[in-house]
């Protein structure tokens, strides 16, 4: 029968060695930590309509505005379906048009109105843009309409 070489406790010492020195580390991270921050997902703006149709000046009865409720204000509900934290920021392209708050984090709720003060009859259009970084459908735009009577 052929010998067998024999390695004893200098072998197995340093191979304990390899292994502890292989696996130290300053900030230790285990598997699922990481996998999760790897796929971890975007987030994604979700606003609750597309379209105000309101009415300036203010009535406390709705009016039918070509078939459309007409109303002094809304509410635009903005949330996030994605993952992470979605810090929104908002912009309008006329200065008729008002809401509540220009920047927050959803869930958030803000107000919509119009201020027709000193502007001739008739139909007027415009937009809010919700928009935040990092979000995979940025931005996102709300028609707005105001009959200013």
């Amino acid at each position: 029968m052929p010998k067998r070489p024999y390695f004893g406790q200098a072998a197995l010492a340093i191979t304990t060695v390899l292994v502890i020195a292989a696996c130290s580390s300053d900030t230790p991270t285990s598997p699922l930590t990481a996998s999760q921050s790897l796929t971890e997902a975007a987030p994604t703006i979700t606003l609750s309509r597309t379209r105000f149709s309101l009415c300036y000046p203010a009535t406390y009865f709705p009016a039918s505005f070509r078939g459309w409720w007409c109303y002094p204000s809304g509410s635009l509900y903005i949330s996030n379906t994605g993952g992470g934290t979605l810090n929104w920021t908002s912009s309008k392209s006329a200065t008729w048009i008002k809401r509540s708050s220009t920047y927050g984090t959803a869930p958030s709720t803000i107000k919509v109105w119009v201020d027709g003060t000193g502007l001739p009859r008739g139909d007027y259009s415009g937009w809010i843009k919700v928009w935040a970084a990092g979000a995979t459908n940025s931005p996102q735009m709300v028609s707005v309409v105001m009959h200013r009577d």
